[in-house]
């Protein structure tokens, strides 16, 4: 489950350059062999055999069996001129798997073989708080959200913060389009952000990361607990490349020549 955090300011604007279509031919490097995705699998409702939630130890409450935070930018708000030429891009893809999720599926379907995103599930992503892992209860879960919440708020109210032409704190991002490159476990869509506001907010969020923990610790001190273990070991990452993932392997595909 990665967890979306209605409470969190809006995420900033995009503005894209170049259709889907110009790139394709961009394609980086051959790849030979393909993998699973860990993340994806991890996460696969027909592996999780008693439902994607479990009961607490103490039997009080559920939480997640894999829980997630990632800070994007693009959610639900990619320009939908891009949606024609994506769809083309996606709908080509399809042919290149036996069975797929996420963008068409048909029929049942128990093992696919790669998730293709929907047009509406693009997204960038700034940070990742915390990676999809096995949270230890609804203490955990429920600590991380609202200290990152906090991390999130702190960040944005920084005097180096980026800020729009009209003041608000939803700065503009201007994503140009380079390539589309295939790696052994995912397909992404990479791009370049001309403003440099995007190096200044994941800059912002790791400052703001460390401030709060510092703070959280000379508070609490040694406090045990789920929630208390979790955030100290809180690490802020962030991707080697501005991109979008519109293709994760299920496991590796059966027609690799073909991709």
């Amino acid at each position: 489950v990665m967890q979306k955090t209605s409470s969190l300011p809006p995420p900033p604007a995009m503005i894209v350059s170049r259709n889907v279509s110009d790139c394709v031919n961009s394609t980086a490097h051959e790849i030979l062999e393909f993998e699973a995705d860990p993340d994806l699998n991890n996460v696969n409702p027909s592996s999780l055999r008693d439902g994607i939630y479990q009961v607490d130890v103490n039997g009080s409450a559920e939480h997640p069996l894999r829980f997630g935070l990632p800070v994007v930018a693009g959610w639900r708000s990619f320009p939908s001129s891009l949606e024609p030429s994506y769809n083309e891009l996606a709908t080509d893809a399809l042919e290149c798997f036996t069975a797929t999720t996420g963008f068409r599926v048909s029929g049942e379907v128990s093992e696919p073989e790669a998730h293709i995103y929907p047009f509406e599930d693009l997204h960038v992503t700034v940070v990742t708080f915390r990676p999809l892992l096995k949270p230890k209860s609804t203490e955990e879960v429920d600590a991380i959200k609202k200290f990152c919440w906090r991390v999130a708020d702190g960040a944005v109210r920084r005097r180096d913060w980026p800020k729009s032409i009209d003041g608000e704190v939803s700065p503009k991002l201007c994503f140009r389009m380079k390539q589309i490159r295939l790696g052994k476990r995912n397909a992404v869509l990479k791009w370049e952000e001309l403003t440099g506001n995007l190096n200044i907010m994941r800059r912002c969020l790791r400052e703001e990361l460390e401030a709060q923990k510092r703070m959280h610790n000379m508070q609490n001190g040694r406090i045990g607990g789920d929630g208390a273990d979790a955030l100290s070991q809180l690490t802020l990452t962030v991707p080697d490349l501005v991109h979008s993932t519109f293709i994760r392997f299920w496991k590796a595909p059966s027609m690799p020549g073909k991709i």
